[in-house]
């Protein structure tokens, strides 16, 4: 079972009509799900406009706040030395987005520096912004 709320990309739908069931990818999953109950009430919505957020390398030098409990990592890799837990609404400023692995990113908290998941392996956002430029 997938978690509500969890962001997937439809792929392909089945051929039996109506279609009930679509191939989809989210992160580093891919599989076939139902999308239509026997009473043919969707299970999935498009997600509108609004609603979706990227982190783009274009928003380097931005504030972003952090939905949750958050590692901050000395380097870019997850078995990285940990600097400090950051707590959830805490602002980082990003300094760089991973050529590596685009979900991990060098922010700045207050004098700190360190790496953090800006998304989990599934594509949800950790972090949500960017925020308002200061003045």
């Amino acid at each position: 079972e997938l978690p509500a709320g969890l962001d997937v990309k439809v792929l392909a739908l089945g051929s039996t009509v109506p279609r009930r069931r679509a191939k989809i990818v989210a992160g580093n999953m891919e599989g076939w799900i139902t999308v239509l109950t026997s009473f043919n009430e969707p299970l999935i919505r498009i997600k509108r406009d609004a609603e979706v957020q990227v982190v783009r390398p274009v928003d380097v030098g931005r504030r972003y706040r952090l939905k949750c409990m958050t590692q901050l990592r000395d380097g870019e890799a997850l078995d990285s030395r940990l600097v400090c837990d950051l707590v959830p609404g805490a602002v980082v400023r990003l300094l760089a987005v991973s050529t590596n692995n685009p979900r991990r990113g060098r922010v700045a908290h207050e004098s700190t520096y360190g790496w953090i998941s800006l998304a989990t392996s599934l594509g949800q956002l950790r972090v949500e912004g960017p925020l308002p430029r200061e003045p």
